[in-house]
């Protein structure tokens, strides 16, 4: 692809999916020719922060589906803070688990933000949190303690993310 930024920062989101979550990916870059303003292409990872700089490493490879972007800079990259592209839950895990559980979630634009987490018959056992949240990615530990603090009994339970009218859910089973 051939193009002439006229800014010194440029960025180009890039999805990826597999086809299956372990099947490996690999991103071969080839950069011919100068890019102008003596400036770089970087390959991120928006999920974790991670920098590619594309002139010194031209191939990558990971696994799954990603979430990136191809970034042009005439200055060293500063780390700016991405934010996501999609509305959604990520990872939550370990699932199932016994005594604590980890989940991520990402938010592209400002606004009012919830989770909660509700039993296999649709009762609200727990309101994570209810507040505005500025776009960004973010993690919620949860301890399987219902709203008065005492330790659920193992089962399926539901998480649900809600903002700006969005809703998502998952599944995740606490054993004892």
């Amino acid at each position: 692809y051939d193009f002439r930024p006229a800014a010194d920062y440029i960025e180009w989101p890039l999805m990826i999916e597999a086809a299956q979550a372990d099947q490996p990916v690999i991103l071969n870059a080839q950069i011919t020719g100068e890019l102008g303003n003596g400036g770089s292409l970087y390959l991120l990872n928006r999920r974790t922060g991670k920098i590619f700089d594309l002139k010194t490493q031209k191939i990558v490879g990971f696994s799954g589906s990603q979430e990136l972007a191809v970034v042009y800079s005439s200055k060293p990259f500063d780390g700016r803070t991405l934010t996501p592209l999609v509305f959604g839950l990520g990872r939550i895990g370990p699932n199932p688990f016994n005594q604590r559980i980890t989940i991520n979630y990402q938010i592209p634009q400002a606004g009012m933000v919830s989770m909660a987490v509700y039993n296999i018959t649709g009762q609200r056992v727990r309101t994570m949190f209810s507040q505005n949240l500025p776009p960004g990615y973010y993690s919620q530990g949860w301890a399987g303690r219902n709203d008065g603090g005492r330790a659920l009994s193992a089962g399926v339970y539901i998480v649900r993310l809600n903002a700006s009218g969005r809703s998502a859910a998952q599944k995740i089973v606490k054993l004892q």
